[in-house]
């Protein structure tokens, strides 16, 4: 019986990278039931948008397919799509608030009153101008579609950003979230290289050397 290999990618210095590679590509194997299920439920919210899905993230033989699907789209399984109307119909719903975050104060002097109202608005504005509630309804329609979806806080610009994370960039090992809580959650999208070397600049000169021309 062989050992197991060891996915400790964070207790690893020097191969890091290979270990994070190697834990990747073995949760995106065991993950391919759920893979399966999330292209059967968009199917059934929208042929048009798995088809652009899998044009824009499937391999040739995906495209190829994805092409026919567009072309045969007369042929709907559903005449009456109540699923899409459903989840639409969800999406705006949840989305018709803008749920704000503020900070109280019990027994606080004029100052520290003053300090929580202006943290309030900062928040707020803060808020609009990352245009966080126009990003809210993908994330609803995602949940609704796959039964989750993601938002990640990241760092642009020296800012704090949010960017709307599609469900099938994500790859968790099942036998490790079924406890609800992963202890790892992968990220897998193509990105062009000039904003990699922006993101990682430490690593520039190694981003630049592999690859292909942009990706």
């Amino acid at each position: 019986m062989s050992a197991a290999v060891d996915m400790r990618w964070w207790a690893r210095k020097e191969s890091a990278e290979m270990t994070v590679d190697a834990a990747v590509r073995s949760a995106d194997s065991a993950s391919a039931t759920q893979r399966a299920e999330d292209s059967h439920h968009l199917r059934l919210y929208s042929e048009r948008e798995w088809a652009l899905s899998q044009m824009q993230l499937g391999s040739g033989t995906a495209r190829s397919k994805a092409v026919a699907a567009l072309k045969a789209r007369k042929s709907r399984r559903l005449s009456l799509n109540v699923i899409r109307n459903n989840i639409d119909a969800l999406q705006n719903m949840i989305c018709r608030g803008r749920p704000h975050i503020n900070f109280m104060t019990k027994g606080a002097d004029w100052s520290l009153q003053k300090k929580a109202r202006m943290r309030t608005r900062f928040v707020e504005a803060h808020f609009l101008k990352r245009e966080l509630y126009g990003k809210t309804p993908r994330v609803v329609k995602h949940a609704g579609i796959f039964g989750r979806g993601f938002v990640q806080v990241v760092k642009r610009h020296k800012m704090i950003d949010y960017e709307v994370v599609p469900p099938w960039e994500l790859v968790v090992d099942p036998a490790e979230a079924q406890a609800d809580d992963p202890r790892s959650l992968y990220r897998v999208r193509t990105i062009d290289k000039g904003v990699a070397c922006e993101l990682f600049p430490k690593a520039a000169s190694r981003i630049r050397a592999e690859g292909g021309e942009t990706d």
